[in-house]
């Protein structure tokens, strides 16, 4: 909510229309936002295409394979949220805010 009341005001804290007006004019930013969009669009239907059969999937399960089946689902998550703590922790020894 924050980051659309800050869209809408000009440095001094008035409604204005300013920084929009500046987006459009700069033909590389609108390029970038068309191509963030197609981007958000095709990965949204990706994620329905696979999200939707593997929830069809799970549902389906008897009960003695369906942990097996859920851990299957949820790890690659889990390697997501590593490499996420792993990139992080090499970020933060980088600049030195956390020496190991």
């Amino acid at each position: 909510m924050l980051i659309v009341i800050y869209a809408f005001q000009n440095g001094d804290g008035d409604f204005s229309m300013e920084n929009f007006v500046r987006f459009v004019e700069q033909p590389e930013a609108v390029n970038t936002f068309i191509y963030s969009m197609g981007i958000a669009i095709i990965t949204t239907i990706l994620c329905i295409l696979l999200g939707y059969p593997a929830a069809w999937i799970l549902s389906n399960q008897k009960l003695n394979r369906s942990g097996i089946t859920v851990v299957l689902f949820i790890l690659p998550m889990w390697i997501n949220f590593l490499l996420r703590i792993l990139a992080l922790q090499l970020i933060l020894s980088n600049t030195g805010i956390l020496n190991t």
